[in-house]
């Protein structure tokens, strides 16, 4: 079976700038389409970076045909790939680059990321997994991203652990209190709640401030940002 699920529309609507300005100039009997500037910006910026993507693919085509030993031009073509959106080519390519190098876990979280982007959230995880057992080294990044698969997938249990393993490799990290400070405002255990985000914010965190201050001042009406210290 294909891990790749078909792409399914969703009802996010992601609309690019102003659409088109349609104007008829009557010279006679001589009608006119007009453009809006910002159209015309919009496409030409679309085709440069399309067109700049096409030329770094084609490099590295090139030096993976030159050099078919070297996994680091397959990498690089799995995330050029990714970019365009070509997820089956990026999988292809990171597949290719982790059969000539199969202990670099690299592979496997870019692999993984690859496919929670997609929605394929079992091999997500199974590739994240496989990070964490490949090297006695920890990093945050993989935690992270298990606890968020298993918060998409209502497990919060589970993701508490990734997220707490979050933090005791980096105490310094914000992201993984904002998670937990959501976890337990879902649960109604709203001073838990209070600290993580506040710890959030001490931690310097900004993704996500501007939802975490409403939060907590409709949780505690006179909070102020100056109470954090």
């Amino acid at each position: 079976m294909d891990p790749i699920p078909r792409a399914r529309s969703r009802a996010q609507s992601s609309v690019w700038w102003a659409m088109a300005l349609a104007g008829l100039f009557a010279a006679g009997c001589v009608q006119s389409t007009v453009r809006s500037v910002k159209e015309d910006l919009v496409e030409s910026d679309s085709e440069g970076r399309s067109t700049v993507l096409d030329v770094k693919i084609q490099k590295y085509e090139d030096l993976s045909r030159e050099y078919p030993k070297e996994p680091l031009y397959r990498e690089r073509l799995a995330r050029l790939h990714w970019m365009n959106k070509d997820h089956r080519r990026a999988l292809d390519c990171l597949a290719d680059a982790r059969r000539l190098d199969p202990e670099n876990p690299k592979y496997a979280f870019l692999e993984g990321t690859i496919y929670a982007a997609i929605g394929n959230y079992r091999l997500a995880e199974a590739s994240f997994q496989e990070v964490l057992e490949a090297t006695d080294e920890e990093f945050t990044g993989p935690y992270l991203q298990l606890a968020e698969i298993c918060l998409i997938q209502e497990r919060p249990d589970e993701a508490l652990e990734y997220l707490h393993q979050c933090v005791e490799v980096d105490p310094r990290f914000s992201s993984p209190h904002y998670y937990i400070g959501l976890i337990h405002l879902e649960r109604k255990d709203e001073a838990k709640a209070v600290e993580h985000f506040e710890q959030y914010l001490r931690l310097g965190g900004g993704v996500y401030q501007e939802e975490v201050l409403q939060t907590l001042a409709s949780l505690e009406p006179r909070y102020r940002l100056h109470h954090i210290r």
